[in-house]
């Protein structure tokens, strides 16, 4: 996908930074080979620095065992989307 996405959003809504999630030790491997993977073909971007909305890392294993799928928790970020 070409293109830019910018969020805009509710300043009368705190930010949130969800609290990081259990990562079991078995799949810590497969999830930095798919954030590897995410960043090298340019789908996400590696932040240093603070910010201040932080959402949750959800990892599923995909059937199989045929690697891991990796999305984020947008629950209070869909609240504050304007």
């Amino acid at each position: 996908m070409d293109g830019d996405v910018n969020l805009t959003v509710d300043p009368t809504v705190p930010p949130v930074q969800m609290p990081s999630r259990r990562l079991p030790i078995a799949m810590r491997k497969q999830v930095k080979e798919e954030l590897d993977r995410l960043v090298a073909n340019g789908v996400i971007t590696p932040v240093t620095e603070p910010t201040s909305w932080v959402s949750a890392l959800l990892v599923v294993q995909k059937p199989g065992g045929q690697g891991v799928q990796i999305c984020m928790d947008p629950k209070f970020l869909n609240a504050a989307v304007a």
